[in-house]
């Protein structure tokens, strides 16, 4: 993997921090430079390579909301003093550390793919992730489950991923991979093996929105809508409560 380090050329090395030049004369990059040009390098590979570079320029942060990986905010940042408006994806750093560069990039990918459906596709209700948003991660070699594996709800509040072998997101990452400087940090508190597991959860009506507490792995049906309730963790925020999709922790992604 190639290092985020270069040469700064005579035109430029003047204006450079002198802490910034090691004693060959090789640019160190700040922290920053290490976390976001990564991100932002990676975004343009994967819209290039598994959207058609058709998706627009969006603002990605690093959010610590709990219990997610990532989310995904339509319209969430305007420009000072002027009209436009920017999309929002949002990453976890308390999991950069104990998850790899590839889980980050796969988790960067989903939320694209939220990205893809609001301007792309017909957006489901907030929070939700729908038939159409699973359809594209399939076809990205991004299976959705909701419990990270084969075999798990595709569809759902809370759903996550895995990747599939030999698949377009895998191999696109190869390539990536290959040319490209990982995000070098991630949050310093955050334990390796540590995981949330919530002693009850949010039932929640994909058509009405109807709410019920219940214990983990209940099966419970919506008496209105006749509609299997999908699981929602307590704590965990969807659009409904904030504007944006969120993304819950599973086995197999960063998101």
């Amino acid at each position: 993997m190639r290092p985020i380090s270069q040469t700064p050329t005579d035109n430029n090395a003047r204006d450079l921090a002198p802490q910034q030049l090691n004693d060959s004369g090789v640019y160190t990059p700040t922290p920053t430079e290490q976390t976001y040009v990564p991100l932002l390098l990676a975004f343009t590979h994967f819209n290039r390579d598994l959207f058609a570079d058709a998706l627009p320029d969006c603002l990605i942060t690093l959010q610590r909301q709990a219990n997610t990986y990532g989310y995904f905010c339509p319209g969430q940042f305007a420009a000072i003093g002027g009209d436009a408006r920017a999309d929002e994806i949002a990453l976890n750093p308390a999991h950069f550390r104990v998850c790899t560069p590839k889980d980050i990039c796969s988790t960067l990918v989903h939320e694209m793919v939220h990205l893809w459906q609001a301007h792309f596709g017909k957006p489901p209700r907030r929070g939700y992730h729908d038939r159409q948003w699973a359809a594209v991660m399939r076809r990205i070699g991004l299976p959705p489950s909701s419990t990270g594996a084969p075999g798990g709800a595709e569809t759902g509040y809370k759903v996550s991923h895995y990747v599939i072998d030999g698949g377009p997101f895998d191999l696109s990452y190869k390539v990536f991979d290959a040319s490209n400087p990982p995000v070098r940090w991630g949050d310093a508190f955050t334990q390796r093996g540590e995981a949330w597991k919530p002693k009850r959860e949010t039932f929640v009506c994909p058509r009405c929105d109807q709410k019920v507490l219940g214990i983990p792995k209940t099966r419970v049906k919506c008496g209105w809508c006749d509609l299997v309730m999908a699981a929602r963790h307590k704590g965990e925020t969807t659009d409904s409560d904030a504007g944006a999709s969120s993304d819950s922790i599973g086995a197999g992604e960063l998101r």
